[in-house]
C-alpha cells in the first residue's frame, strides 16, 4: 500500500499527498470525457476501478482499523473519478466488502474478501425492491431453509412474502403477482459475481413455514470463469439514466437459487442449526443488519461535503467577478456549514472504530446531500444564467445529474430521514426507563418544569434549540401512545400509531433535519471553543443562527401536526399529559421578537466574519494541486469520443424518414439503401474533421 501521512494543516482533506497525485491525475484523464454511449462509459468506469485497486491505495481492513484514513482517501478518489466511479467503487468496497467485514463468518470473509478487495470478484448489495424501496421490513424476496439438503433457497419469483405471509405463485401467476419482489436499481449487478441479498428468512416447524424476518445472504450470481449468470439468476439492464450512466443498475430475479446454510451472513447476530432452529444472539438483529449500509451512507455524506467545499471555493474566488455574485450573508452561511460538516465528518469516521453511529450517519447523509443539491442549484443560478462562465455551466449540469442521485440511493432521503426520529424515540425510552407514563404523571410534570423553555439571555442558542428538539421528541412519543381505547388489540394499536406517524410525516422529516443540524453544530461548537482564533467561534455562532432560521423554524412550524383533533379524543392521563407537553412546545415557537433578536445577532456576527473571508478561502482551498485538479473538471470541456458509425446510422434513418414523410420517394429498397451508404465515407471524413 502507498505510504502517505495526513497533513493536518488543511481543512479540505488531511490525507491528500504527492504519492496520490499520479493516481488522481490518471482518474481525471480516464473519466473526464463525454462518452458516445453508456456501455462505453461503464467499461471505462470498471477499468478505472481496476486501475485504482491495482495501485494499492486502499486497504479494505481500514474500514475497521483506520476508518479516517480509509474514508478520506476514498473521498479523494471519488471526487477525482466523478459520480459514476465513486458509486461503483462504493458498491464494491463499502456495500459488498463492508457487508462481508461486518456480517460474514470468518471463513466466508476469508474466502471472498481478498478477491473483492483486488477486483478479482465483483459484488453488489441486493436490497432495494420495486414494491418496497428502502423499507427492509417489507421486502418480498424470500429465503427458505430446507433441513434435508442443509440449503437455503433464495426466491423472488414463485415464493414471495406478501401481505404478512409466505405466498406461492406458479410460473404463470408469478409473471404478474411477484413483479414487486424484483430487486431493482442494484448497482454493479450486471457483472457482479456475488451478491449480498437481503431476504425474508423462513424455517420449517411442524409442517408450516415460520417467518424470522429480514436477513442477509451471500448468493453466487455469476460463473467466475465464463461470467455467465448462475442457474435461476437473471439480471435485466435498467438502461440509460439521467446521470451515473457509468454504473450498471439492474433488475434481479431469483428463482429456486440454492446456497449453503453457511452463506447466511448474520455472524454473531443470529444462529441457524442444521435442524432449522433459529436463535437470536443479540436483542435487535435488524440494527446489526443496518451496519453494512452505514458505510455507504458515511461515504455519501463525506463526498457530498467535499463537493460542497470545492464548489464553495469556486464561489469564493469568483465572488467579485460579475454582478450575480452571492452576497456576504450567503457566503458566510455556506462557509459555516462547510466547517461544521468537516468536523462532524471526522467525528463520524472516529465513531466507526466503536461500531459507528448509524443515527448520525443517516442524518448526515440526508443533510449533506440536500445541502450539496442546494449549493449546486445556487451555482447554476449565479454563473449559468449570467453566461459569464459557459464551460462551468455546461459541466455543472453533468455534476448535478450525477450527485443529485445521492439524494435517493442508499435510502431515499424522505424515507431514511424518518429513521432519525425513530432512533430518538428509542433513546427517550432508554432515558425514561422505569417510568410508567400513565401512572407517573406528577413525576413527568415535575420533569417538564425542570426543563422549562429558556430564552437566549439565560442559555446559549444551541442549548435552547436542543431543549426544543427534545420537547418535540417527547410530544411525538406521547401522541403515539395516547388517544386510543386501551381495549384495542396489539395490531389495532400498531395501526393507530402508523396512522399518526403517516399524518405527521412532514413534521417527522423536518425534526430529523433539525436534530442532525444540531448534532453537527454541537460538534463544531466544541471544536471552535478549543480554538484560540475568535473567527472560529464567530463562525459557529453564525451557523447557530442559520440553523435557527431554517431547520428550527421549519420543525416548529410543522409541529402543528401534533395538534390534530383526533389526538385529543381520549380522556386518559397520557392525553392530558400530551396537551400539557404541547403547551410547553408553544414556548419554543419563534416569535417576532425572537426573529428581531436573531437578525441583530446575525448582523453583528457577519460584520466580524467578513474581514476574514480571504483566510477562509485559503483554508477551504487547502491542497492547491488537488483543488486545481477538481476545478479542471468544472472549467474545461470534457474530451469527446464520437461514435461515427452510430451517428451515420442515425443520419441514414433520419434521411429516409424525412423522404417518406414528404412523399417525395417511394419506400426505400435495399438498392437505395446501398446507394445511400456509398456517401458515408465522405460524411464520416467531414464529421471527423469538424469534431
Amino acid at each position: 500500500m502507498l505510504d502517505f501521512q495526513p497533513t493536518p494543516s488543511s481543512l479540505f482533506n488531511p490525507y491528500y499527498s504527492p504519492a496520490l497525485k499520479p493516481v488522481l491525475d490518471e482518474l481525471v484523464a480516464r473519466l473526464h470525457r463525454t462518452f458516445p454511449n453508456y456501455h462505453l462509459q461503464r467499461k471505462a468506469t470498471l477499468e478505472a476501478i481496476q486501475f485504482v485497486l491495482n495501485a494499492n491505495v486502499l486497504n479494505i481492513h481500514d474500514l475497521k482499523q483506520n476508518p479516517e484514513r480509509f474514508f478520506f482517501t476514498f473521498e479523494l478518489l471519488g471526487l477525482a473519478g466523478g459520480g459514476s466511479f465513486a458509486t461503483a467503487l462504493g458498491v464494491q468496497y463499502l456495500l459488498a466488502g463492508g457487508s462481508l467485514l461486518n456480517l460474514a463468518s470468518p471463513e466466508l470473509c476469508a474466502h471472498y474478501l481478498p478477491d473483492i478487495a483486488k477486483g478479482n470478484l465483483w459484488g453488489c448489495l441486493a436490497m432495494t425492491e420495486v414494491g418496497h424501496g428502502s423499507n427492509v421490513k417489507g421486502i418480498e424476496t424470500t429465503a427458505r431453509y430446507e433441513p434435508e439438503s442443509d440449503q437455503l433457497i433464495i426466491d423472488n419469483f414463485n415464493w414471495v412474502y406478501q401481505n404478512g405471509k409466505l405466498q406461492y405463485w406458479d410460473d404463470e401467476q408469478a409473471r404478474y403477482h411477484s413483479l414487486t419482489a424484483r430487486k431493482c436499481w442494484i448497482g454493479n449487478s450486471g457483472y457482479a459475481h456475488i451478491g449480498v441479498v437481503i431476504a425474508q428468512l423462513f424455517v420449517p416447524h411442524e409442517g408450516e413455514w415460520v417467518h424470522k424476518g429480514p436477513h442477509a445472504f451471500l448468493v453466487p450470481m455469476r460463473n467466475v470463469v465464463t461470467n455467465e449468470p448462475k442457474a435461476g439468476v437473471s439480471v435485466e439492464d435498467m438502461g440509460e439514466k439521467m446521470g451515473l450512466n457509468g454504473v450498471y443498475n439492474g433488475l434481479i430475479r431469483f428463482q429456486d437459487v440454492r446456497i449453503p446454510r453457511d452463506n447466511l451472513m448474520m455472524h454473531n447476530i443470529v444462529s441457524l442449526s442444521n435442524q432449522g432452529v433459529h436463535q437470536k444472539l443479540v436483542a435487535a438483529p435488524m440494527l446489526s443488519l443496518y451496519s453494512s449500509i452505514q458505510y455507504g451512507r458515511t461515504f455519501i455524506a463525506a463526498t457530498s461535503h467535499s463537493l460542497i467545499n470545492v464548489n464553495l471555493s469556486i464561489l469564493m474566488q469568483m465572488r467579485d467577478s460579475h454582478r450575480l455574485s452571492p452576497n456576504a450573508a450567503t457566503l458566510a452561511k455556506w462557509i459555516a456549514r462547510t466547517y461544521g460538516l468537516h468536523f462532524a465528518k471526522k467525528h463520524l469516521f472516529q465513531a466507526l472504530k466503536q461500531g459507528g453511529n448509524d443515527t448520525l450517519a443517516t442524518g448526515m447523509k440526508v443533510l449533506t446531500t440536500e445541502y450539496a443539491h442546494k449549493l449546486l442549484d445556487e451555482m447554476r443560478y449565479y454563473y449559468t444564467s449570467a453566461h459569464s462562465f459557459p464551460v462551468l455551466g455546461h459541466n455543472l449540469e453533468f455534476v448535478f445529474k450525477d450527485w443529485v442521485a445521492s439524494c435517493t440511493y442508499e435510502g431515499d432521503n424522505p424515507v431514511i430521514a424518518q429513521k432519525v426520529p425513530g432512533d430518538l424515540l428509542i433513546s427517550l425510552m432508554m432515558m425514561t426507563k422505569g417510568f410508567n407514563f400513565s401512572r407517573d404523571v406528577p413525576m413527568i410534570w415535575k420533569m417538564f418544569n425542570q426543563i422549562r423553555p429558556r430564552l437566549w439571555g439565560e442559555t446559549p442558542l444551541l442549548e435552547h434549540m436542543q431543549q426544543g428538539c427534545w420537547y418535540l421528541v417527547l410530544a411525538l412519543s406521547l401522541k403515539l401512545q395516547s388517544g386510543y381505547d386501551k381495549a384495542l388489540s396489539k395490531e389495532e394499536k400498531e395501526a393507530h400509531q402508523a396512522r399518526i406517524w403517516n399524518d405527521c410525516q412532514i413534521f417527522i422529516i423536518k425534526m430529523a433535519h433539525l436534530w442532525t443540524a444540531l448534532s453537527v453544530l454541537e460538534i463544531f461548537s466544541k471544536e471552535a471553543s478549543s480554538h484560540t482564533n475568535e473567527k472560529m467561534r464567530d463562525l459557529a455562532e453564525y451557523m447557530a443562527t442559520c440553523v435557527y432560521q431554517e431547520e428550527f423554524v421549519q420543525a416548529f412550524f410543522h409541529s402543528e401536526a401534533l395538534k390534530e383533533q383526533y389526538a385529543f379524543q381520549g380522556t386518559d392521563k397520557l392525553t392530558t399529559l400530551l396537551k400539557y407537553c404541547l403547551s410547553k412546545v408553544d414556548g419554543f415557537v419563534p416569535t417576532q421578537a425572537s426573529f428581531k433578536r436573531l437578525k441583530e445577532q446575525q448582523s453583528e456576527c457577519l460584520q466580524r466574519l467578513v474581514p476574514h473571508f480571504n483566510d477562509f478561502e485559503k483554508e477551504l482551498v487547502g491542497q492547491s494541486d488537488f483543488v486545481a485538479l477538481l476545478r479542471k473538471r468544472l472549467f474545461t470541456l470534457p474530451e469527446k469520443e464520437v461514435d461515427i458509425d452510430g451517428l451515420m446510422e442515425g443520419m441514414r434513418h433520419l434521411t429516409i424518414w424525412h423522404d417518406l414523410k414528404r412523399g417525395t420517394k417511394a419506400p426505400v429498397s435495399a438498392s437505395a439503401t446501398d446507394e445511400l451508404s456509398l456517401s458515408e465515407p465522405i460524411y464520416s471524413a467531414h464529421l471527423r474533421a469538424r469534431l
